[in-house]
């Protein structure tokens, strides 16, 4: 393997470092809890591994035809993300390069994770990978955080369906129609288990956020400051939303103050999301 200590001083892993260290200094991914991903060009990875080269090989639990031959960075499991910027010369502990097998059913570690692993949280990212890139090429990142405000505010969710709390999210803070104008996605299993990898094969072909409920956020995006930014916003929104005094508190906006606030942006909102508007407004008359 031609690698060298060359990546650590790449500027995607530089980025990756400043991701960690905003969501810790938020207090967003405690330990390990956080992980991320991103999908590389085949072209900025290829030169450094050689032909004789062949790693083992770690079998999948699923199939990803969409990610054949493809060079991810992921971080590792059991080792806090926050560590990728505080030691930079060590990152291939926090880090590492996997590449999936031609039959899209494997994965060879290509470089890092020092005798490790992956994260536990894999499977899901690269079911959100699988997806996302075949909804649009350019959403190579995928994150996982646990916003402290969204976590609190998800505990309300369970009497509203997805296109609701989409609803409740953008009027909180309206720019977030115009960052995830797809709305976002909600569910209330538990991480890691059979049932939220098909939901993210679900939410993901149509949105960019899939809210675990009382846990966190898996979000995509085009970039290390894209998924930042979509994280922060959905944070941003929940806090406006708790300091309404909750769901039931919260402003909704009309339909026609976000269609017009699509307008000259080009936007195509969920249209899903926007029905919602007369249920959500019958149901405060009705509470009252």
């Amino acid at each position: 393997m031609k690698f060298n200590s060359s990546v650590s001083r790449s500027s995607i892993l530089r980025t990756l470092g400043d991701v960690a260290t905003t969501f810790a200094g938020l207090g967003w991914i405690p330990g390990d809890v956080g992980s991320q991903s991103i999908v590389l060009n085949d072209s900025d990875v290829e030169v450094y591994f050689t032909d004789e080269f062949n790693p083992a090989q770690f079998k999948l639990k699923h199939t990803y035809p969409n990610l054949k031959n493809r060079f991810i960075l992921v971080t590792s499991e059991g080792v806090p993300t926050r560590n990728i910027s505080l030691w930079t010369a060590k990152v291939h502990k926090y880090a590492g390069i996997i590449r999936i097998t031609p039959d899209g059913k494997s994965y060879q570690v290509m470089w890092g994770f020092n005798s490790g692993a992956p994260t536990r949280r894999l499977e899901e990212h690269l079911a959100i990978h699988q997806v996302a890139l075949a909804r649009d090429p350019s959403l190579v990142a995928v994150s996982y955080a646990s916003p402290s405000y969204l976590q609190q505010l998800s505990y309300a969710f369970g009497q509203y369906q997805a296109p609701e709390c989409s609803y409740l999210l953008w009027s909180a803070y309206p720019d977030l129609a115009r960052i995830a104008p797809q709305g976002v996605g909600v569910v209330n299993n538990p991480d890691l288990t059979p049932e939220l990898w098909d939901q993210c094969l679900d939410c993901f072909k149509t949105s960019n956020a899939l809210i675990l409920q009382y846990q966190g956020v898996f979000v995509t995006s085009n970039s290390w400051d894209g998924v930042m930014g979509l994280t922060q916003s959905l944070d941003r929104s929940a806090q406006a939303i708790l300091g309404f005094g909750g769901l039931n508190n919260a402003p909704r906006l009309t339909s026609k103050f976000f269609t017009t606030l699509a307008e000259p942006l080009n936007l195509q909102l969920n249209q899903t999301v926007l029905a919602c508007e007369e249920e959500l407004v019958k149901r405060v008359t009705d509470e009252k």
